[in-house]
């Protein structure tokens, strides 16, 4: 929204004629601020909040996992499976000659960690 933009409540009137018909109607346009954005972290945890008064929304990254998306939540529920480290939201590089996962050149890293486990352990 643009920082001139008018903050309140405007009232919008409109109508429509034609082929011997007419229609009228009205509506409210409030205009409010955006919702304020917050971040912060906790001990493991990178946060992004926003909340409207009726809803939070928040998206957060899990720092020793390189950053990866572990959270995408409203109103407390969380849309992402971060059961390990292979399932959140995150960039993933395979070997490029790789036709199966049972394919000895296979490597599956993802921006986690490793297929073993192995965290990525990214500085964010």
């Amino acid at each position: 929204m643009p920082a001139a933009a008018a903050m309140g409540s405007f009232a919008l009137h409109f109508s429509a004629s034609g082929g011997g018909l007419s229609k009228s109607g009205s509506l409210t346009l409030k205009v409010t601020s955006p919702p304020a954005i917050r971040t912060y972290e906790d001990n493991s945890n990178l946060f992004m909040e926003s909340n409207t008064g009726s809803e939070v929304i928040r998206v957060g990254l899990l720092k020793s996992w390189g950053g990866s998306i572990t959270e995408v939540s409203i109103n407390g529920t969380n849309y992402v499976n971060a059961n390990d480290p292979g399932r959140e939201l995150q960039a993933e590089l395979w070997d490029g000659n790789t036709l199966s996962l049972s394919d000895p050149g296979f490597w599956g890293t993802v921006q986690a960690g490793d297929h073993d486990y192995n965290g990525g352990n990214a500085h964010c």
